[in-house]
């Protein structure tokens, strides 16, 4: 029975994926094994290039030389070529490559009986390791050169011996520290990830403790490595602690520790730490200051080398192009920006996760009064099977949605809704002030079948200004506006002039933070 390969497989994606200077490096690398043209798998290689994700039965007929049965054994070594091939093109001037690289030498000659020139390739490989602050490889090296010294009785001076257990030592030590950070770290963003920003005076308590448990107990923060998961994991604690000043002086210590280093082999981490610092911006309400943030983010564009580090770039910067469009008000044209955006990162919904963005999309469109399509987008994310990551987002898109029903006038679905959204939210334990306060709004509405009257919207604006008041309660105010859109209903202006004139609604919560 025929395979066919339609949906893309592992191959498939990555030839795919080639740019034109991989190509390149791929006809370079296979001139090794002879005459390209003669190569079996070279031949299908050509095939796949102007037929992606081609069947079997096809490639047969374009080329008979290829049988039918050989395919799957090609395809696997093809692929096992392309990433050789990608290896070496994409390892060049990298630290890490080049200190493994060093070391496979330097276990050859080791091999040979010349002990003392494998020694000084290890010695070479320990002090690239010191230079670049590689802990984890500092700490391999170093004990494969005390088993060697250990086990070959070299001339090994007491000082030396002493040195090589001191840096042995401190990279294990240097190395667990670290480690503990940045484990922090990416527990507080899977707690994120699920939940959000924090909730309650309980949920503020148990993320403080959560965070105090897992502080390593003991160990300095001195090297490159340590004090950029230390900034990371503190920088998640804030953000979801709702102290984003704290956030940005975490962040921004970050980059500039970062800015002292080469970035090739750390792209990803500086695109993560740019976009943290944007997002703590925007969450303090600097639009002035996020632009000139913004133009350091645009110009990483132009260093960025490998294929993840660019897409992670443009998915960052789509949302943070949104932000900056609720930070100036600028709603005007949201249609075709999210036509446009959608476009962009599709290509990228397999590799990241872009709910936040289709949440910003949505909100984009009911800030320029684009309610119909707001809808849409709405029940896009509402319709997501797997809600197991950004719950956050899958509530307040419910919430969204109810005030897009009021501004459509659909009071029959409108009607419909209300209870059944303040039982799930129950249900899911998400119940809060500041939804009780619309709920109870929205069902009052909905009952009279009209919209509210100059007097409802003042009364509703002025319980969502106590509720702000609260730093427990003020989490909901960063995922909608209300604030902007209740001050538009009173004053009969747009949300985009009441944004420009004072900024994002819940700027007076946050003027300590400023």
């Amino acid at each position: 029975m025929d395979t066919i390969y339609n949906a893309p497989n592992e191959l498939d994606e990555l030839l795919i994926s080639l740019e034109k200077r991989e190509k390149k490096a791929f006809k370079l690398y296979i001139k090794q094994f002879g005459d390209p043209a003669s190569l079996k798998f070279v031949q299908l290689y050509n095939i796949l290039l102007k037929h992606p994700s081609c069947p079997s039965s096809e490639i047969t007929k374009i080329n008979p030389a290829l049988k039918k049965a050989q395919i799957p054994n090609l395809r696997a070594e093809l692929l096992k070529h392309l990433l050789e091939s990608l290896r070496y093109a994409s390892q060049v001037g990298l630290p890490e490559a080049e200190i493994r690289r060093t070391m496979d030498y330097a276990g050859l000659l080791f091999e040979r009986g010349m002990i003392h020139h494998a020694v000084r390739k290890v010695k070479k490989a320990r002090k690239l390791a010191e230079k670049h602050d590689l802990l984890e490889l500092l700490f391999e090296i170093a004990q494969r050169e005390k088993l060697v010294e250990l086990y070959f009785s070299l001339d090994l001076k007491i000082d030396e011996a002493t040195e090589l257990r001191t840096i042995m030592d401190g990279a294990a030590k240097e190395a667990r520290v670290g480690g503990s950070y940045a484990g922090l770290a990416l527990e507080l963003r899977a707690l994120y990830l699920k939940n959000g920003f924090a909730r309650s005076k309980e949920e503020f308590d148990e993320v403080n403790v959560f965070f105090q448990d897992r502080l390593p107990k003991k160990g300095e923060v001195k090297s490159h490595f340590q004090r950029l998961h230390y900034h990371r994991s503190h920088f998640w604690l804030n953000y979801i602690l709702q102290d984003f000043k704290k956030c940005y002086r975490h962040t921004a210590t970050a980059i500039r520790i970062m800015s002292t280093r080469e970035i090739k082999h750390q792209q990803i981490s500086l695109l993560k730490f740019h976009d943290a610092h944007l997002n703590s911006l925007f969450r303090m309400n600097q639009p002035e200051r996020f632009t000139a943030h913004m133009h350091a983010f645009e110009a990483l564009q132009h260093q960025l080398t490998g294929k993840q580090a660019k897409w992670l770039w443009q998915r960052y910067h789509t949302g943070h192009q949104f932000n900056e469009r609720f930070l100036y008000g600028r709603f005007k044209g949201a249609e075709a920006m999210v036509h446009s955006a959608k476009e962009q990162i599709a290509p990228l919904e397999s590799y990241t996760n872009t709910l936040s963005l289709k949440y910003k999309m949505a909100c984009l469109l009911f800030g320029e009064g684009a309610f119909n399509t707001a809808l849409k987008q709405l029940n896009e994310i509402l319709h997501l099977e797997d809600v197991s990551r950004r719950k956050d987002i899958h509530r307040f898109a419910r919430i969204l949605k109810l005030a897009t029903l009021l501004e459509l006038e659909d009071w029959e679905t409108l009607f419909d809704l209300v209870p059944s959204t303040y039982q799930y939210l129950v249900r899911v334990r998400d119940y809060n002030e500041f939804q009780r306060v619309l709920l109870q709004f929205l069902g009052s509405m909905a009952r009279r079948n009209k919209l509210p009257d100059h007097n409802d919207w003042v009364h509703l604006k002025e319980q969502m200004e106590t509720v702000i008041r609260n730093p427990f309660q003020r989490r909901p105010f960063f995922y909608f506006d209300i604030i902007s859109w209740l001050e538009s209903k009173i004053t009969h202006r747009s949300v985009a002039e009441i944004i420009q004139q004072r900024g994002l609604g819940h700027a007076e919560a946050l003027k300590g933070l400023s």
